[in-house]
């Protein structure tokens, strides 16, 4: 899953040294030591702690003063940017935070993972979406009818659990899933949150849409402002229906580098560690098989952390497969890996 880490989780990432600087996945503490960094700030750090380019385009753009959050020339290139790695959709909107884009959008969940949607069982896969359950708009409007969760309750399979019914648009079910990067076979969906690989610049959030999506949502928010849809198209979005925010110049051109910067990664997983995790692309992934309980994968990270290596801090969380490593802490990874598997299951 991705989202807001919860309170546990916070609370291990807090635990780290206090850290100097960081490259690529790599990060060097105050006390000298050395860490390799598998969580990557919740797979922000995709392509590294200093992505190619990244701190040049940042330098550049606040040299020129463009702090503000006015118009210019970057929101078009990063629409570009996705529409490169993310084909298919027809609009794209920027939010300031990912709360408000579901506010805007009606939605009253954040969007699946596409990593786990179809690989943890019912269960845990039900219990990984509660936990990071939100609910951004007012508990008495009509989003949070109890129809409509029993409705939607009903889907089977993979639409159980990426669909979402949009405030005020009846029974159109929309597939709503984060956007990973570099993700192989990455599945379609009608409401894309990608997740731009930039760690600690992250607030902003994309969101790309389909036409169907766009004339569902579009065509709720005009029943719910007693609007006539009439003789209008859903797609050309009237003033004051559907907008996003405006967003810092900064902020954009160091997205849109970073989204450049991301390269296909397909790791083949040694077989050493096949048993512990499994690759999809650059993501690594616990296998669930061997997951009994939180307990459990609480001991796992441990067993990384304290060899100073720092992995998704829940089971339902990917780790990123380093971009470059050294053939010792390859044999880390193999050892811990090994050892667990041996002690843990």
């Amino acid at each position: 899953m991705h989202g807001p880490l919860n309170a546990f989780e916070n609370s291990l990432i807090r635990a780290l040294p206090k850290i100097n600087r960081a490259r690529e996945s790599y990060l060097y503490m105050k006390d000298s030591s050395r860490w390799l960094d598998l969580w990557a700030d919740n797979t922000r750090a995709l392509m590294g702690h200093r992505a190619p380019g990244v701190s040049l385009r940042i330098k550049n753009e606040i040299d020129k003063g463009l702090y503000a959050p006015y118009p210019g020339v970057w929101e078009n290139r990063l629409v570009k940017a996705l529409n490169t790695l993310f084909p298919g959709y027809s609009r794209v909107f920027l939010f300031s935070n990912t709360e408000k884009a579901l506010s805007a959008l009606g939605l009253e969940r954040l969007p699946s993972d596409p990593l786990f949607t179809d690989y943890f069982s019912a269960d845990l896969k039900e219990s990984a979406e509660n936990q990071n359950f939100h609910n951004f708009a007012d508990k008495n409007s009509a989003a949070h009818n109890p129809a409509d969760k029993n409705s939607a309750a009903q889907n089977s399979g993979l639409q159980k659990s990426v669909t979402q019914i949009p405030a005020g648009v009846g029974a159109s079910p929309l597939k709503v899933l984060w956007g990973r990067v570099a993700l192989p076979d990455h599945p379609e969906a009608d409401i894309l949150f990608p997740i731009v690989p930039l760690p600690g610049l992250s607030e902003v959030q994309p969101v790309m849409l389909t036409d169907y999506a766009l004339r569902v949502i579009v065509t709720g928010k005009k029943n719910q402002q007693g609007i006539s849809a009439e003789n209008q198209s859903a797609a050309d979005v009237p003033e004051g229906i559907l907008s996003g925010d405006s967003v810092s110049q900064v902020i954009l051109a160091a997205y849109t580098r970073a989204l450049y910067s991301v390269k296909a990664r397909n790791i083949p997983i040694k077989e050493e560690i096949a048993d512990i995790w499994e690759c999809r692309g650059p993501y690594m992934i616990i296998k669930p098989r061997k997951l009994q309980s939180s307990e459990i994968y609480n001991k796992l990270f441990m067993s990384f952390f304290n060899n100073n290596i720092l992995i998704a801090p829940s089971a339902e969380r990917p780790s990123v497969f380093p971009l470059k490593i050294s053939e010792g802490d390859m044999r880390r990874i193999i050892r811990i890996s090994r050892s667990a598997a041996e002690e843990l299951f």
